[in-house]
């Protein structure tokens, strides 16, 4: 697991060669007023996480964010126990991706 600044994050996103898979680990209503593009949520605080976590490809490469960063924490550091290798979790979270003012997503759950 590496914690990755922003610079880091959209070089990481930007390279072509690699499939990252993004985790915004928030709660729904958080997602719903904005995301980083290609988010795929997953709630840290849901009961369901570990089994929806389960499901995912432990091979993968992944960005991580939350807010600011606790729960991207703690889901990453419950990703590795379950087998995970590739893990960057982005340091700051969504609120230093919005205040860089950088592309956000604000497309709607189930829209």
């Amino acid at each position: 697991m590496t914690i990755i600044g922003l610079t880091e994050a959209q070089a990481l996103l930007a390279d072509q060669t690699r499939s990252v898979i993004v985790l915004d680990v928030r709660k729904p209503d958080e997602y719903n007023e904005g995301h980083l593009e290609g988010a795929n949520l997953v709630d840290v605080t849901d009961d369901g996480f570990t089994d929806k976590i389960s499901e995912l490809d432990s091979s993968a490469e992944y960005l991580v964010y939350c807010k600011l960063g606790g729960r991207s924490a703690k889901a990453v550091e419950q990703m590795t126990s379950m087998g995970f290798t590739s893990l960057h979790d982005l340091e700051g979270g969504f609120t230093a991706w919005a205040d860089a003012e950088l592309p956000i997503d604000t497309t709607q759950l189930g829209a």
